[in-house]
């Protein structure tokens, strides 16, 4: 597994604030990404919130929201899951 998602992983089982419902990450997440990517893939909501935040943070941000999360979903299968 890479070692920044160890690093993330690791803050995330560690900081409870990490996994808080209320957590702006997760709001945002839930405003912006549920509609239009809800896939059921085992990946707790609040990580995966935090993972989203990552990815467009080092890979987003210069294209529409519906391709950054064509590229978000690509990423967590080849990358993060590893199933493609």
């Amino acid at each position: 597994m890479n070692s920044n998602f160890w690093y993330y992983e690791k803050m995330w089982v560690e900081n409870a604030d990490e996994r808080a419902e209320d957590n702006p990450r997760v709001i945002e997440y839930k405003q912006d990404v549920l509609p239009l990517y809800d896939e059921e893939d085992g990946i707790p909501l609040s990580l995966k919130a935090l993972l989203y935040n990552r990815y467009t943070h080092w890979c987003g941000g210069s294209c529409t929201i519906e391709d950054e999360m064509r590229g978000f979903k690509e990423f967590l299968h080849r990358d993060y899951l590893l199933t493609s």
